[in-house]
């Protein structure tokens, strides 16, 4: 009885030992990944500074994008629900305050 509880916590220890290494794998990882993201932002960011054609297409992008949140926004449809969002943000506020 003794070695089945000694061989169960010898289990026990090494499945931790293995899932802390896991976290410690998944923590790096996830570090790196957050690490190139930012990089390929700033790639972009300087990639369109520097490039003239690139910048007219974020123009013309960043256009399309205004005038289609305006014709969403003008949607009788869409007004009324920003209207519950509205109201629902409000009475959360009040609630919180």
């Amino acid at each position: 009885m003794k070695r089945k509880i000694l061989l169960f916590c010898v289990i026990i220890g090494i499945t931790l030992v293995l899932q802390a290494d896991d976290y410690d794998k998944l923590e790096a990882l996830k570090k790196e990944k957050s690490e190139l993201l930012l990089k390929m932002h700033n790639k972009r960011t300087e990639l369109i500074k520097a490039n003239p054609s690139l910048q007219e297409l974020q123009k013309k992008i960043i256009a399309l994008h205004k005038e289609l949140a305006i014709r969403i926004d003008n949607n009788e449809e869409m007004r009324e629900l920003a209207n519950k969002l509205r109201s629902v943000e409000s009475q959360i506020n009040s609630i919180e305050q």
